[in-house]
Order: structure tokens, then C-alpha cells, then sequence
């Protein structure tokens, strides 16, 4: 095993107990099963290199009565353990399990050692702050929160929040000796007291820090709060040394404040320029503590930070949390500068000139050109250690006169990343995380008050968008509007003008982003407008070209340019994003008139690459409409293979069929009929492609639009067989072949006899699934035998299908004969859809022939195909019947069903959801556990009637038998 002993490194893996249990690998966010499994996490990662027998596990996997087979399952979920934390990392040892890795690899560990250097630190008194610091920044929230079950939480929180306290109320102490008091320090101890109301020590420390911060008679007011919190929760009174201490503040005794004379034979001044920080800052502990740490380091050179980030993200915030928390390390003072960005960018020339004034140089002293100043400036700078500033920098060449000696450090902020500008550490600041913003919002607005109205709260802050800027303000909306509820503020903030409720005293989202759009050039500013054309926050170069009707190359430096002003951030290697409320923005700034031709070209290129995408998957003979004379053409996607075509649509679909809701809307005057053909190549490409499930919604908002006809014939031709197919996989059999005579008729109408036979193709599969097999089978057979109209790909699907009928029929050589003529008339690409289906129908004929081996391989092949097209759908769909057939033949099938409800969740498969549902019931039943195959059954019965899924009655009566 790994030694236990202390290291300064971080190992590759990284646990965190101190807030939400999670893991990083490498700095990145690793994907530990929720529930038991992070749980049992948690128990070893308590005390690595340490082996916690198995007993005591189930103790806390377990606590209200173990499972029929206790350690099967937690082998399980040492297996799963180890798939993320390494083969080793979780070492079998004794009766139990032990986490294999070095005790700096758990937070807990880190920040105990950390306390531990400050106790050798005690003749340092801001060494020993600064390590205490640097403990306390490995804090994320409460400790061992997420757990579930929340044993382990209960019996260990309480202590490991105490010990917290104590860490925290000991650097308080240090800061009240370095005589580091100010508005940030009393925030903080308010916050403590509101929080922790019982604990003296923190009360006094108030007290003290308002009276040496010229407060005494808040320090008496605070004094008489605690009385009363004391008397009404413990019936009690301040103890002695409180007691004490209220008195010497009546008698105002002078040795309560201690404040530190300059050094002798100063003849300068000492610059103080910071700011006040905020005193709720929360947030950004792993920027601080990195930050802190450089900032900190007396020996050798000074250090210097980029912190870079869009508007609103928080960057002078966190820079003065910092620079106020290492401002002892610079004994000659703190110089700061606005310098304003790029749109009024304050001189150097003039920074310089307050530079020198306030470093003592008066008068005719301070020279005149730029030049002169900064070699005086870096002369004084050469005698002295100086913390400096340099806040809103808007390039590289702004603040090269500034950056002085080795023995100064600088701290800058900026939207640009400025790499010309030579930097110890970069920071790029990203929007807050859901934890962040809503630990913001409650700073300011209080726990109390937003507790009242959860989903008002969880409104607000998802407009928000994560930005500490947009945050701030909605609290201080709520602050400052004691009557308003919170589902006020988020009417206000859902509508269309909802940015015009981000602004409160000063503060305002669109004021920030003003400063940025000034700085744009007219042509620069035309096309960040046109940018609202896009369906949604998201742009890549082929349709930034589109947008803005200019080659790919102007439009990836017009993008680039963008990025730079950090109005949109670099999602790829071609594609670019931006924040909700920048798209709100750019949505205020742009006129309706103006969209209209780039939403129209938008829609027309997507409308062109989708045939060329379909075609491509289709070798058929289907596209009569071709494109090749339409002047567009030339412009649209040419598709090599399918692989092309998944790595085109997957990433834009979403925003392809919110383009197509628009034209379906009338929006941008975008032509209806165009918009519902694109709308329905989008359903069918990624069907095709991946097999993407929209459950029918898209053929219903087609069907729904007021589609203008004969024009739009055709998209509702598709719209109702697609919603056919849909209907069928809900198990609604009956409306799923009404669809497809609908359908039937649209294409009768057209003379289009292939796109009859498709739809005939999927009323035989909604008759199969309903037990009619022998209808099935006649309409398969129409279609095998139409080899004049359907090629063989599709054929070859066709007797798929019938292999399937066959297995049903129990013709099991007729199936078997049907599989292998279906591969050999148009063998199927490895990963593909069609190998999918292949692999799905072998493993039904196993199944049903007593072939569990073979089965349950053929399962694993047809899932690891939608692992490969990187099909949610696919995978869980493979993983639900191979549960089946495992039950089917006596063993468990519990792991797959497991894992495909966890797919089908997280990837909102209602109807897969609820299949799993009824696997899982039937295993809980199968190992004795009845009560929870009936909970199991229950959400399955909630779901399929959520649905109107006609077998939903089925599911109910297993409740009953």
C-alpha cells in the first residue's frame, strides 16, 4: 500500500470530503456513481491506507437492513470504485477495504497537515495565518454532503465542522493580532456568529475587530445581541472573559487597540490604495488558495497573476479577496489602478503620474514624457516591495510601463487572456457553478427568505446564467425590496426585458456589456447583432459565414475577434459560445428587420446540408428533388460516410430544430414549409445517424404549425410516419398505425411508392410489437419483394424485421435463413445502425433458442455499437433486453437494468426509463426483496401512464399479484 505520510505534491487523484464528495482526476471532474457507491467512497477515503471492514460498510451502504446479498453488492461497487480512481486504488484488505493512495490525495488529509504547519509556525504569527489560510481554502461547503444514504454524514459532519471552526476562529485570532481588520474581516465574523450563534469566542472576536475599527458602539451593541441570543436558546449569560471584555469596552480602555507605529525613518509614504472587498464573497477556493500561496512567497522574486474572464465574472472581486489576504507580505503598500479596458483606456502615462505622487514624488518632480516616468517609477520600485494592482487592463501594451521590478508583484485583471504579457499564473474565470451562485444569493438574501420559495429561487438564479455579476445583483434587488417575494424578481428576470432587471445602484449586466460593444467597430458591432439570428447561444464558423454572408476565413477571425473581447468564449477547435444573458444582449441591440435575411440563410443551409446528410446515409433512389441545381448547392456539407455525418449533426441538432421551431413559428418571416422539411430531415438524419429519440415530438410540432400546402405535402407526409414510429415504441399500437395510414395516404398523393413501402415497413414493426404477427409478416413481405423500389439496404432491414417475426412465430431456421440472406444482400458497416439491429435480432433468436452466451454477447455487441455512435438511446435499449433475457433464463439482471435507468435518466428516455423500471422490479423480486420491486414497479406505472402507454395497466397488476 501507499505510505500514509505527508507530501506537498497533489497526487493525479484528488477526493474531496470538505463540501459535495467528488473526485478529480487530473484537475477534471471524474463521473462517481451518486448514491452508495460515492458513499462507500467516503467511508474509506475517511482514513486511507487504513482497511475498514466490510461490516461496517454495510453499516453505512445499508442502515435500514442489508440487501440479500451484502457483499456481492459491494464488490460491485469496489469494481465501480476502481473504474475511476484506478485498477489499485481500492486494495481488498482483511475483512473489508482499504483506499490504496497517499492521504495528501483526500482534502481532509491536506487540510489537517496544512493546520499542522501552522502549528510549527507559532513564532510567525502571518506565516502561521498564511497556512491557516491556505487549510481553510480547501473547504467547499459542508462536509460530506451528497451522501445517500446520509449515515456517514450524520455521525462525522458535526465534528468535521467543529474542527473547522476551531481552524477558523484561531486565524481570526491572528488577523485581530496583525491588526488586519477591516470590512472583510467583520463580514466574516458575522457571518460566523449568524451561523454558529453558540460559540463565544467568535462573538468576542466581533466585538474586538468592530472596536479596532473605530465601531465601539456596534462592539456594545454586539455585546447585548449575544446576551439575548444566549438567554432565549440556552437560558444562560455570557461567560467571564466576554463579560470582561464588555466592560473594558465601557471603560474604554486604550490597550484594547494596539495599533503598530510606522517603521523609524520612513520618509515616504506608505500607499493603502485597495479597495474595500466584499464581505460576502464566496466562491473560487481553489483561485484564492493558488493565488494566496504565490502572492505569499517572500523569498526570491515577486510574483506576477493574470486574472482574465468575461464581464460580470467576478475578476476585480477575487483580486482584492487576494491582494487584501497577502497585503502584509508587502510591508511599502499597495498601489491600484482602474485602467479601464478598451473602450476608455486610461493612459499609462497618467497611471504613472499617480504612481509616483502617491510613492511621495510631488510637484515639478514628477517628470513629463512616459518614459521618464517609468524609469522613475522602476527606480522607486527597486528599493521597495510593493503590491500592485492593475485592474479592467484592456491589452498587453496598456500595461507594459507599469509592470515594474522583480522586487514588486502585479496583479492584473482582463477580459483578454493577454498572453504577450509574461505571467507566473493565469487564471480565466468562468461563470459561477449552481453550488457558487446559489451560496452568493444566500449570502446576500439571506437562507431564511429563500427558503420559503425554492423554485422561485432555483428561477432566478438559472437566469442568472451562473455569472457572480448577474447574482449580485438579483440579491441586491431582493435586499433592497423587503415586500417583493422572490417569484417577483424571477417574472421580472424570465421575460424578455429581463435584463433590464439585472441593474441596482450602479451595478448593471448591461452597463458591462456596453463598455465591451463600445470598443467594436461599426462593421464589427453589425455582426455581433447578427449573432441573434443564431437559434441558440452557440455559432461555428460554416454559420458564422452564413450569418454574416462573408468567406469562412473572414468569419473565423470575425469569431476570433469576438473571443478576444471575451463577448463569446471558444467552445472547439471551429465553434464558439456565449452567455444567456450576452445573447439577451445582442437580441436588445439588433433590429427584427435585419435578422430576417441571415435566419433565412441559416435555415437554407441547413435545409441543403440535411439532403446531402440524408443522401449520404440513404444510397437510395428517393431524393427526386435534388439539389444539384438550386444555386445554393454548391455552398452546402458534402458527407463521406455516416461517421461524418454523426460528427456534423450531433453537436448542432439542438440547435437545428430550434431554428426549425422558429420557422414553424413564423419568427424572422422564415417560410413555414422549409422549416417543417427541415424539422423532419432533422428527426430522419439522426434517427438514421444515431438514433436519436424526440418520442414524436418533432413530427407533433410539425403536424401542429400551420404548414402551408401542397408545399409542405411532403414534411407532413414524414411528420406522420415518423410520428408513427414514435408511437409505436410508446406501445400505443393502435394510433401508431392510424399515423401510418395517414402517412400512406400524404405519400399516395405524391406518387411516391418508396416512401409507401418505408411507412409500410414501420406498420409492420408496430404490428409485431402488438402481437400480430402474420400482418407483419404480409407487409414485410410486400416490401422484400419490391426490388424495383427499395434498395437493398432497405430490404435488408426488411428481412431484419421479419427474422424478428419469425423468432416470435417460434420459426426459428426461417429466422436464422432471414439474418444471414439480410447480411448478405448489403452487409452492414461495422459501427453502425444497421449492425445495431443485426446484432439485436441475433441476440432475440438466441435468447428464444436457450443460446444465453451468445445472447447476452450479441447484447454486449449492439450496446458497445451505441457506445461507439455515442447513442444514449442505443446503449440503454441493448442493456434493458439483455436484462431481460438474463431474467428470462434465471439469472440476475439487475447490473444492466441499473445501468440502463441510469442512462435512460440522464438522457430523458421517459418510455426506456420505465422498461428498466419493470427489469429491475423483476430482479428485487426474484432475490426476495418485494418491497422494493413494488417501489420499483410503482415509478414504472407513474411513467407509462404519464405517457398513456396502454401496458401501463400490465405493470399495475404485477403490483397486485
Amino acid at each position: 500500500m501507499h505510505a500514509a505520510g505527508r507530501g506537498s505534491d497533489h497526487h493525479p487523484i484528488e477526493i474531496a470530503l470538505l463540501g459535495p464528495v467528488e473526485v478529480r482526476s487530473r484537475g477534471v471532474p471524474a463521473a462517481v456513481p451518486t448514491g452508495r457507491p460515492r458513499t462507500l467512497l467516503a467511508c474509506l477515503a475517511l482514513s486511507p491506507g487504513q482497511a475498514v471492514t466490510q461490516a461496517t460498510l454495510a453499516g453505512y451502504l445499508w442502515p435500514e437492513g442489508l440487501p440479500a446479498h451484502p457483499r456481492q453488492a459491494l464488490q460491485t461497487y469496489v469494481a465501480r470504485l476502481r473504474s475511476v480512481l484506478g485498477a489499485d486504488a481500492v486494495a481488498t484488505a482483511q475483512d473489508g477495504f482499504a483506499l490504496d493512495l497517499p492521504r495528501r490525495a483526500v482534502d481532509l488529509h491536506r487540510f489537517r497537515t496544512a493546520v499542522a504547519d501552522a502549528d510549527a509556525a507559532a513564532d510567525d504569527p502571518a506565516e502561521q495565518l498564511r497556512q491557516l489560510c491556505e487549510a481553510l481554502s480547501l473547504w467547499q461547503g459542508a462536509p460530506l454532503s451528497g451522501l445517500s444514504p446520509a449515515t456517514l454524514t450524520t455521525e462525522h459532519s458535526a465534528a468535521l465542522t467543529a474542527e473547522r471552526l476551531d481552524v477558523t476562529e484561531r486565524a481570526n485570532e491572528l488577523r485581530l493580532r496583525l491588526n488586519d481588520v477591516g470590512d472583510e474581516l467583520i463580514g466574516t465574523l458575522r457571518r460566523l456568529v449568524a451561523q454558529h450563534p453558540w460559540r463565544e469566542r467568535s462573538w468576542s472576536q466581533l466585538m474586538r475587530a468592530l472596536y479596532a475599527g473605530g465601531r465601539p458602539g456596534e462592539a456594545l451593541a454586539t455585546f447585548h445581541e449575544l446576551v439575548g441570543v444566549l438567554r432565549r436558546d440556552l437560558g444562560t449569560d455570557p461567560g467571564p472573559e466576554l463579560t470582561e471584555l464588555h466592560q473594558r469596552m465601557l471603560a474604554a480602555d486604550s490597550g484594547l487597540v494596539s495599533a503598530s507605529a510606522p517603521p523609524a525613518g520612513r520618509a515616504v509614504p506608505v500607499p493603502a490604495q485597495l479597495p474595500a472587498g466584499v464581505s460576502d464573497f464566496v466562491g473560487r477556493a481553489g483561485e484564492v488558495a493558488s493565488m494566496t500561496t504565490l502572492l505569499s512567497d517572500t523569498e526570491g522574486p515577486a510574483r506576477r497573476i493574470v486574472v482574465s474572464g468575461a464581464a460580470g465574472t467576478g475578476k476585480t472581486t477575487l483580486a482584492l479577496r487576494v491582494a487584501h489576504r497577502v497585503r502584509c507580505a508587502y510591508p511599502d503598500g499597495q498601489l491600484f489602478a482602474d485602467l479601464r479596458g478598451a473602450s476608455d483606456p486610461a493612459a499609462a502615462h497618467d497611471v504613472l503620474g499617480q504612481f509616483l505622487r502617491a510613492l511621495g514624488v510631488t510637484g515639478s518632480a514628477v517628470p513629463p514624457t512616459l518614459d521618464e516616468r517609468g524609469t522613475l517609477f522602476r527606480s522607486l520600485c527597486e528599493r521597495r516591495r510593493l503590491l500592485i494592482m492593475l485592474d479592467d487592463v484592456g491589452s498587453a501594451d496598456q500595461v507594459a510601463p507599469l509592470v515594474t521590478t522583480d522586487r514588486c508583484a502585479v496583479l492584473v485583471t482582463a477580459r483578454p487572456h493577454l498572453p504577450s504579457l509574461p505571467a507566473d499564473q493565469r487564471i480565466d474565470l468562468d461563470v459561477f457553478s449552481p453550488a457558487e451562485a446559489g451560496e452568493l444569493l444566500t449570502a446576500i438574501v439571506g437562507r431564511a427568505r429563500l427558503a420559503t420559495e425554492p423554485d422561485a429561487t432555483a428561477d432566478v438564479l438559472a437566469s442568472c446564467g451562473g455569472s457572480p455579476l448577474a447574482v449580485r445583483i438579483a440579491g441586491a434587488r431582493l435586499t433592497t425590496r423587503a415586500s417583493w417575494s422572490v417569484e417577483q424578481l424571477a417574472r421580472q428576470l424570465s421575460t424578455n426585458t429581463g435584463l433590464a432587471a439585472l441593474s441596482v445602484d450602479g451595478m448593471s449586466v448591461r452597463a458591462t456589456l456596453d463598455v465591451t460593444h463600445r470598443s467594436l467597430e461599426p462593421e464589427q458591432a453589425r455582426w455581433f447583432r447578427l449573432l441573434a439570428a443564431m437559434p441558440a447561444t452557440a455559432c461555428d464558423t460554416e454559420s458564422a459565414s452564413v450569418v454574416w454572408g462573408v468567406d469562412p476565413a473572414a468569419a473565423r477571425a470575425g469569431l476570433e475577434h469576438l473571443s478576444h473581447l471575451r463577448l463569446l468564449e471558444p467552445a472547439d477547435e471551429h465553434g464558439y459560445v456565449w452567455h444567456d444573458l450576452v445573447g439577451q444582449y445582442m437580441a436588445e441591440l439588433a433590429d427584427a428587420a435585419e435578422l430576417q435575411r441571415p435566419a433565412a440563410a441559416l435555415l437554407r443551409r441547413a435545409h441543403l446540408n440535411l439532403r446531402n446528410a440524408k443522401r449520404c446515409l440513404r444510397a437510395e433512389r428517393e431524393l427526386r428533388d435534388a439539389v444539384d441545381d438550386d444555386p445554393d448547392a454548391a455552398h452546402a456539407r458534402a458527407f463521406a460516410g455516416a461517421a461524418e455525418v454523426h460528427e456534423w449533426l450531433h453537436p448542432r441538432l439542438e440547435a437545428i430544430r430550434s431554428l426549425a421551431r422558429r420557422g414553424l413559428e413564423g419568427a424572422h418571416g422564415l417560410p413555414v414549409d422549409e422549416a417543417a422539411a427541415v424539422m423532419m430531415l432533422s428527426d430522419i438524419v439522426a434517427s438514421e445517424c444515431c438514433l436519436s429519440d424526440t418520442a414524436g415530438d418533432a413530427a407533433r410540432a410539425v403536424l401542429d404549425a400551420d404548414v402551408p400546402l401542397p408545399a409542405g405535402l411532403s414534411a407532413v407526409g414524414a411528420a406522420w410516419q415518423n410520428l408513427g414510429a414514435a408511437l409505436a415504441t410508446q406501445h400505443r399500437f393502435d394510433d401508431a398505425l392510424a399515423a401510418g395510414e395517414r402517412a400512406i395516404a400524404v405519400w399516395r398523393e405524391l406518387g411516391d411508392r418508396f416512401r409507401e413501402l418505408s411507412t409500410l415497413g414501420n406498420m409492420a414493426t408496430a404490428y409485431a410489437r402488438s402481437g400480430r404477427h402474420l400482418e407483419a409478416a404480409d407487409l414485410l413481405a410486400t416490401c422484400i419483394a419490391a426490388d424495383d423500389v427499395l434498395p437493398a439496404q432497405g430490404r435488408a432491414r426488411c428481412l431484419q424485421n421479419m427474422a424478428s417475426v419469425h423468432v416470435r412465430l417460434g420459426r426459428y431456421a426461417e429466422a436464422d435463413r432471414a439474418l444471414r440472406d439480410a447480411h448478405a444482400l448489403a452487409p452492414p458497416d461495422p459501427v453502425s445502425p444497421d449492425s445495431y439491429y443485426e446484432a439485436l435480432r441475433w441476440a432475440e433468436l438466441h435468447r428464444e433458442t436457450d443460446r444465453r452466451d451468445d445472447a447476452v454477447a450479441a447484447y454486449d455487441r449492439a450496446h458497445g455499437i451505441g457506445v461507439a455512435l455515442d447513442s444514449s438511446h442505443m446503449q440503454a435499449t441493448a442493456l434493458r433486453y439483455c436484462a431481460r433475457a438474463l431474467r428470462q433464463v434465471g439469472d440476475d439482471g439487475s447490473a444492466p437494468a441499473a445501468q440502463a435507468l441510469e442512462i435512460a435518466r440522464l438522457n430523458h428516455h421517459l418510455r426506456l426509463e420505465a422498461d428498466a423500471l419493470v427489469e429491475l422490479g423483476h430482479a428485487a423480486d426474484k432475490l426476495g426483496n418485494p418491497g422494493v420491486a413494488t417501489s420499483y414497479w410503482r415509478q414504472a406505472v407513474e411513467i407509462l401512464e404519464s405517457l398513456g402507454a396502454p401496458d401501463a395497466g400490465d405493470v399495475r397488476q404485477l403490483l397486485t399479484d
